[in-house]
Order: C-alpha cells, then structure tokens, then sequence
C-alpha cells in the first residue's frame, strides 16, 4: 500500500511540474512574439520613402506618454506615410482577470493606402506591464517630441492561470533599450 501511494505522488508531482513548464513556454514564446513586433515597426521608425515630410517634423508624434507610442514610417515600403500608434486597453478589458492588471495591447496603423486598415488591432498574450521611455542621443530623458533619439521598451508577460496548488505563475520580462530606428536620428 506505501509503495502505490509514493507511487501516485511521484506522478502526481510529475504531472504538476510538467504542467508549469508548459505555462512557462506558453508566456516565454508570447514575450517573443511580442518582443518581435515591436522591434520590426520601432526599426522602421523614421523609413519614409519618397516621403515629402518637413524635416523639422517630429517623427515620434506622441507626448512622452509611458504607456502609449505613435510614430511615423512607411512600414510597407510602399511610399505613403504610416501612422503606426502602441497603446493599453483599459484595465477591466479582460474580464476574468480580477487579480492581475492583465492589459490588451492595441496597435493601429492608419495610412493613405487603401489595404491598409486603420481599426486598432487587439492581442492579449497575458501582458501585465508595457512601459515606453524616450531618451536622448547621450542617455538623458527626452522631454521633447524632437529630442526623442532612442525607445526604450519594457514588457512583462504573464500567464493568466495560476497553478491550481498555489498562486504561481509563469512570467517574462523583456526590455530593449536601443530600438533605434536609422532614421529617427536625422
């Protein structure tokens, strides 16, 4: 009788461990998802081809807001201009998520080209946390819209469901300081 019972609790421990390792893979391949769009659009920042933009424009046309980015490129190559804009639903959006500050991420890109849509596009991935920091060419704080050189992006990712034997879950972090688009430096 001891000897089926270790039995069952080595399973039982198996089971357990298994299924927090696949949390963990489940949050760590949505930071990357993630993490991958953002460095996509921010190395695009400024890419405004045939583009007849006053240069003294700002490209980064977003107060320096932590939780919201709007900039301009052209993200299809395609010649027009794109609005491409990060920002937070509100807390609450996600409803089964009373506990945690779980946000949807919306990303919106509006443009003169016709295929494009200009509706924000959602995705939640279990982000608790996104934080944008606007820095200077020499690392000071930008206050300015023009003195914006370089984008800091700090994301924390969650998995929603907590283990069932106790309030664990699986997080990832992700920051990036030196998404630089070449052009933003101009």
């Amino acid at each position: 009788m001891l000897l089926l019972l270790s039995a069952f609790r080595y399973w039982s421990n198996m089971s357990e461990e298994a299924a927090f390792l696949n949390q963990e893979r489940i949050v760590q391949s949505n930071v990357t998802a993630l993490a991958e769009v953002f460095e996509h659009d921010l190395r695009k920042i400024g890419y405004l081809k045939g583009s007849k933009l006053d240069p003294h424009d700002p490209i980064i046309r977003t107060p320096t807001d932590s939780t919201h980015l709007t900039f301009l490129a052209d993200l299809n190559d395609d010649g027009t201009i794109d609005t491409v804009s990060y920002f937070l639903g509100p807390l609450g959006e996600v409803p089964w998520s009373p506990q945690h500050p779980f946000r949807v991420l919306y990303r919106q890109v509006k443009s003169a080209n016709p295929y494009c849509t200009s509706q924000p596009v959602g995705s939640h991935l279990g982000l608790s946390h996104l934080h944008f920091g606007y820095y200077k060419l020499n690392g000071d704080t930008a206050a300015v819209l023009g003195d914006i050189k370089i984008i800091e992006v700090t994301l924390k990712v969650e998995n929603p469901y907590a283990y069932a034997s106790s309030d664990q879950r699986a997080v990832a972090f992700w920051q990036q300081k030196r998404l630089v688009g070449r052009n933003l430096r101009r």
